[in-house]
């Protein structure tokens, strides 16, 4: 049975398939499609667009229009002015990143030494260690093999 209409009496499949109810199957059937589509899409579409009064979504702060870059692009000298504003803009954030390689407290370089002591100093403690217990740094070099278990 297939619904037809907002008050809910169903309309069997047989009748829907004869000529004269044609219009009528087309409606029922343009109805299911859109339930389907908002079924689909229903947290996607704010209620100022299921209106259709308003196309546009009003943003109440410009924040996110921060990180947008210029719209305008000019290559190979087409446009001179606008490769001036895009190199001003390509300056800018290399300025941003040496700004950002500066403001960290240690370097890589710095890093890499202090590294280079926690190792030796930890290797240090690690030989004083075993040569009190007697132990060595090194795995056994034999390889222990696999003993049959004696047959009873």
């Amino acid at each position: 049975m297939i619904r037809s209409g907002k008050d809910g009496k169903k309309l069997s499949k047989h009748l829907l398939e004869m000529k004269f109810m044609k219009v009528s199957r087309d409606r029922i059937q343009e109805e299911e499609d859109e339930q389907n589509s908002q079924a689909l899409f229903y947290n996607q579409i704010s209620d100022a667009l299921k209106s259709s009064s308003s196309k546009f979504i009003v943003e109440p702060s410009w924040v996110v229009c921060e990180g947008l870059k210029c719209g305008r692009r000019s290559y190979r000298g087409m446009n001179p002015v606008i490769e001036k504003i895009m190199e001003m803009d390509n300056q800018d954030q290399k300025v941003l990143t040496k700004v950002k390689e500066e403001d960290v407290d240690v370097t890589a370089e710095e890093m890499a030494v202090l590294y280079k002591q926690e190792a030796t100093l930890i290797e240090s403690t690690v030989r004083s260690c075993n040569k009190r217990t007697g132990s060595t740094l090194s795995p056994p070099s034999t390889k222990k093999k696999f003993l049959k278990p004696a047959d009873d």
